[in-house]
């Protein structure tokens, strides 16, 4: 994975109340945001099809990894689920909720569902950060050179047409975008789930929020000493906000047991 620009933040988050009290400031200025969770603040805002440990910046094979892999999906997923779709883009966000590498990159409009995912990552060692995206300031940053005055898109969009799957990479937009996306399955309902897609450029997005000048607060990094890991998490599950409210189904209780009785 690619090492992450210098981290830009706006505050060091220390607890878990000075956590809402940033988002409330922020949320102040009537932008309405998008998070992200990052348990380890090296690691760069890129989707795991661009994470590929051979391909660097070759887009001609990035899309025909893309196009390979939807097809292989396709053909052997049908023995484990009953689902029907009519069009790639939701063969995509299933393809994403399961694991396998896409341009999507997961965010969430819930800031406690990213505070959840940046302070129970593995990487207890490190600092964490939340990532916050103006999702409209971004989208008409990157499609200025249509005018486009709207916000976040829908797949039916004509904006998004270029990036549809599965695509030839050079004839994208370069960056990504802000997407709503399916909501396929109970855990995205639950964790509120969005979607940024990227176009040409496998560069990670502060690396693009730096090069292409975007606004200051389209993208917001939060950093969380590893120092304070715990305390916060430890003020975010007694606010209520434990596993299975993120995870509504018997892996989400399940977890929450062993934790609750002491075996995590």
């Amino acid at each position: 994975m690619s090492k992450a620009p210098a981290l830009k933040t706006t505050k060091t988050i220390t607890s878990f109340l000075s956590f809402i009290s940033t988002i409330e400031a922020q949320g102040s200025s009537g932008g309405k945001f998008w998070f992200r969770g990052v348990g380890n603040t090296t690691h760069s805002l890129i989707p795991f099809l661009f994470r590929h440990q051979n391909l660097k910046s070759d887009t001609d094979q990035f899309g025909r990894i893309e196009r390979d892999l939807l097809i292989r999906f396709k053909q052997r997923s049908m023995a484990f689920h009953s689902k029907t779709f009519t069009t790639p883009w939701e063969w995509i966000f299933f393809m994403q909720h399961h694991g396998v590498p896409t341009r999507l990159l997961d965010w969430t409009e819930n800031p406690f569902v990213a505070l959840y995912f940046a302070l129970k990552s593995t990487a207890h060692q490190s600092d964490a950060v939340v990532w916050m995206l103006d999702p409209v300031a971004w989208n008409r940053h990157t499609l200025r050179d249509q005018s486009f005055r709207d916000g976040v898109l829908s797949v039916d969009d004509s904006e998004l047409s270029s990036y549809a799957p599965p695509a030839q990479l050079k004839d994208m937009k370069n960056f990504p975008v802000a997407i709503y996306g399916a909501h396929n399955s109970a855990r995205i309902v639950a964790q509120r789930g969005v979607f940024m897609v990227f176009g040409r450029a496998n560069k990670s997005m502060e690396a693009i929020a730096a090069i292409e000048k975007y606004p200051k607060h389209a993208l917001i990094g939060l950093k969380i000493p590893k120092r304070d890991r715990a305390k916060i998490l430890k003020g975010l599950l007694g606010y209520g906000f434990t596993e299975s409210v993120v995870f509504p189904d018997l892996d989400g209780l399940a977890n929450e047991m062993r934790r609750e009785f002491g075996f995590n």
